[in-house]
């Protein structure tokens, strides 16, 4: 198991590149590449091994990488220790908790979450559709993940609970508690 002190590391070590990722994510919705942050760190003349930095993060528990990471992925567990993401890691907690919620409710309705739920949305500071996209696409993008799929469009998302892992992130207060989550499914 990975403690979160090494992810606390990684990140502080890393914080410029750590912070552009994140400032991409928010602007785009995706994830930067190796190439583009190298790029971008060289018109600032600033020399960072941006290959080393994607190859040195701390790996979940049972991930597969590619040899050469070609994107800057980060998580909820590197995302805990950037202030600007708060909001972010909040919004997940919440989407996370409402699924648990939703799955084991005696409502029969379908087995989705979202962004208009106003559990989500009071967390987002309502209507705040930067941070609910942001959130509802971070989660997908975790292994496990209480939702799986669903759709995302520019007037809001329905994500579709993961039947398999939602209990796992019931009463998820803490992102340390969500890692608790995701290390009871590690990828096989």
């Amino acid at each position: 198991m990975l403690g979160p002190d090494r992810q606390a590391e990684w990140v502080e070590e890393n914080r410029q590149v750590v912070d552009f990722a994140f400032a991409e994510f928010m602007k785009s919705g995706e994830w930067p590449t190796v190439a583009a942050a190298r790029r971008h760190f060289a018109r600032q003349r600033q020399a960072i091994d941006i290959a080393a930095v994607a190859a040195s993060r701390p790996r979940r528990p049972g991930e597969v990488r590619q040899l050469q990471e070609e994107w800057l992925r980060l998580g909820i567990r590197e995302l805990q220790y950037v202030p600007n993401a708060s909001p972010l890691v909040e919004v997940c907690l919440a989407i996370a908790r409402r699924a648990a919620e939703i799955y084991r409710s005696l409502d029969d309705s379908e087995l989705k979450v979202a962004s208009d739920d106003p559990a989500v949305a009071a967390v987002a500071g309502g209507d705040n559709m930067l941070v609910l996209r942001g959130g509802a696409l971070l989660l997908r993008g975790e292994h496990p993940s209480p939702v799986g799929g669903g759709n995302l469009n520019d007037d809001g998302w329905q994500l579709v609970l993961n039947e398999v892992a939602v209990l796992d992130f019931e009463n998820v207060a803490s992102a340390s508690a969500f890692r608790g989550g995701t290390e009871r499914h590690p990828r096989s």
